[in-house]
């Protein structure tokens, strides 16, 4: 599975699952791949040609290859669900950089799946995980990669947060998800306004 969509083996993965737009800040993700002290490589996941919304796809590639990291970001394009479950469970953690996210359905798959999470603090993410994650602040770029370097690097951590993820999600259902979402929606409505990186 991993040959075909031109993962390196042997190489841990850092998945990625989602959007490709501005708002999901992968520019943050790929220049904190640069700040790593573990060796391992980034896959990213999401469907441009479906996704009209702000697609940045071109101008993360570009980042990518300036930054030297072409042999350590994969892009796959769409993923069949069969396909995305065998990934979930090849990766060593999921992470969602979000600056702005609604309820993370990614997350509840990843920690059906047995998958470490890290995700950005902002949005729903930070609630959505509780204590079964690790949380970032997506305008720190240095923060973004030691949360990533913690989970590539503790066997121990990875299992602890595997084991409180599976127990989370067994307490999500598609109702308890669309009234987070409406809360998320809600509490965005009064707030309005945006977010910009910093720090890198």
């Amino acid at each position: 599975m991993t040959e075909r969509y031109s993962i390196r083996s042997g190489l841990p993965i850092v998945l990625y699952v989602g959007g490709i737009s501005p708002h999901k800040n992968l520019d943050g993700l790929v220049h904190a791949m640069t700040r790593l002290e573990s060796n391992a490589q980034l896959v990213i996941v999401g469907d441009e040609k479906r996704d009209s919304y702000l697609i940045c796809g071109q101008e993360l590639r570009e980042t990518v290859a300036r930054l030297g990291l072409s042999d350590r970001v994969v892009f796959t394009g769409f993923v069949p669900d069969d396909d995305l479950v065998a990934l979930y469970n090849a990766a060593k953690l999921l992470v969602l950089p979000s600056f702005d996210e609604g309820f993370g359905l990614p997350v509840i798959e990843a920690m059906a799946c047995g998958t470490p999470v890290a995700v950005s603090h902002i949005g729903a993410l930070k609630e959505l995980i509780g204590n079964a994650g690790l949380v970032f602040d997506p305008e720190n770029l240095d923060d973004l990669a030691s949360t990533l370097d913690r989970l590539l690097q503790s066997e121990e951590l990875r299992k602890r947060l595997r084991q409180r993820g599976l127990d989370r999600v067994r307490r999500y259902s598609w109702r308890r998800a669309a009234e987070q979402t409406m809360s998320v929606m809600l509490e965005a409505a009064k707030q309005g306004g945006g977010r910009q990186r910093t720090g890198s």
